[in-house]
């Protein structure tokens, strides 16, 4: 299975950090990847993104320096299901890791476009590098997951650090909602 998108972010800011003159810019996203699945046990995922900005954002980042968009590696996992009638899985590699509704997790990376200036408000890359396990018991899912930190996010921007937990949701059917408690933990060697 193969797949693929383009979206245009066209964004205007009338007076951005309250001093310097309005802003008009575009953030362009392209994505292509593909999925291979062996039988009920294996599956293999790769995609890639590109993404362009056009005019300059109010953070000064002037898209029209960069002749080409930056492509990046979005997602490269390999997941494994050991068991054919058990709900449990493995998944290394590069993936998305989106927790209830997001607030806490659910971007991999800080603003902008891994360490380029480009996209920095829609920050499309959301793939962990993580070894990540799912598994359902009763009427409860278990995902835990340990993944390295992106440089984005540490303020000696280096990638020495990791991050990881678990979170215990159930589904509720009859009020239509989901419940989930979780525990996180980061570290990083500059505790910065």
């Amino acid at each position: 299975e193969t797949k693929g998108y383009v979206t245009h972010f066209i964004l205007y800011n009338s007076r951005p950090m309250f001093t310097i003159p309005q802003r008009f810019w575009m953030e362009t996203v392209a994505m292509t990847g593909a999925t291979f699945q062996y039988g009920d046990q294996l599956k293999v995922h790769g995609s890639f993104l590109g993404i362009k900005t056009s005019g300059e954002d109010p953070f000064g980042n002037d898209g029209t320096n960069n002749t080409f968009p930056v492509v990046e590696l979005d997602q490269a996992y390999i997941q494994y299901k050991p068991f054919a009638n058990f709900p449990f899985s493995i998944t290394g590699g590069r993936q998305y890791i989106q927790i209830g509704d997001q607030f806490l997790i659910g971007d991999s990376i800080y603003d902008g476009f891994g360490q380029t200036r480009q996209g920095t408000y829609i920050a499309p890359r959301k793939g962990y590098d993580a070894l990540r396990t799912e598994i359902d018991v009763a009427e409860y899912h278990f995902d835990s997951f340990f993944a390295l930190v992106d440089p984005s996010w540490d303020a000696a921007n280096k990638r020495d650090g990791y991050f990881g937990g678990l979170d215990v949701s159930r589904r509720f059917e009859d009020i239509n909602g989901t419940y989930g408690i979780s525990a996180f933990y980061r570290e990083d060697a500059n505790n910065d």
